[in-house]
């Protein structure tokens, strides 16, 4: 896969991209949140994060591209980097919750 350079967009350009590329495909953003989440709140919440993250990094997108794509790449990665996360504090609390109630047991007797 070859990189592009990243481009030089005004801002009237780069508000004129987001509404006309990838505005249209919020609902198929959506649809793919909430499969990958299945929750109404965290599917808006990653809808949300990948729009200003695609605003945030508009001059890496080439217009005439596949806007669609390139939108499901960054709310697939948001996930998935999002999850990690999750996974890793919930790996971190459980450890020290199991200990702190196996301590709390053996006060008790």
């Amino acid at each position: 896969m070859s990189e592009h350079p990243a481009q030089n967009y005004s801002e009237k350009e780069k508000y004129k991209i987001f509404d006309d590329e990838f505005m249209p495909h919020i609902n198929s953003m959506y649809n793919f949140a909430f499969r990958l989440t299945m929750d109404e709140d965290d599917a808006n919440d990653l809808v949300q994060d990948t729009y200003l993250k695609a605003f945030r990094f508009i001059n890496s997108f080439q217009k005439g591209t596949n806007a669609k794509a390139w939108l499901f790449r960054i709310l697939k990665n948001s996930f998935i980097n999002d999850y990690r996360k999750k996974k890793q504090r919930a790996g971190q609390g459980g450890l020290s919750g199991g200990r702190n109630f196996l301590q709390r047991r053996r006060r008790r007797s």
